[in-house]
């Protein structure tokens, strides 16, 4: 949890806030997301390149977030919820390989169907956040 509230004050906080100011909103998004999944790369010891794209559209999902609600929250609750999934599902690979048959193959890292499963539900609930968002702030 803590490094989760610690990366979305960083990364949807300072630098986001700093960029909003000189950039599109499109440009703030993709260069926090590009440095959000940069980062994860380079906090691994061994380099871990796989965690760059999953890193790079969490972050363009957190940034849509921020920049449509105007607040870190949103985004680190969903960060939290995030990161407290794969603390889970990592956790009992096992456990889980007696449900879903893909998941013993995969000890590394999430599988590609669940990532793409993910990606398409996170997708859904950020449309629907901007949604509401949008029709909160117009009175309908």
């Amino acid at each position: 949890m803590v490094p989760a509230v610690c990366e979305e004050i960083f990364f949807r906080g300072f630098l986001f806030s700093a960029c909003r100011t000189s950039y599109s909103k499109w440009t703030t998004i993709f260069l926090t997301a590009f440095l959000f999944g940069l980062f994860h790369v380079l906090a691994t010891a061994d380099m871990m390149y796989v965690r760059f794209f999953p890193s790079f559209a969490l972050g363009i999902l957190i940034g849509l977030m921020r920049w449509h609600s105007g607040s870190l929250f949103p985004g680190m609750f969903f960060h939290v919820v995030h990161n407290g999934l794969l603390i889970t599902v990592s956790s009992f690979p096992d456990e889980i390989a007696e449900y879903v048959d893909w998941a013993g193959e995969y000890r590394e890292h999430l599988p590609l169907p669940l990532i793409i499963v993910s990606l398409i539900i996170a997708l859904i609930a950020a449309t629907w956040f901007i949604r509401e968002q949008a029709k909160s702030r117009s009175g309908t």
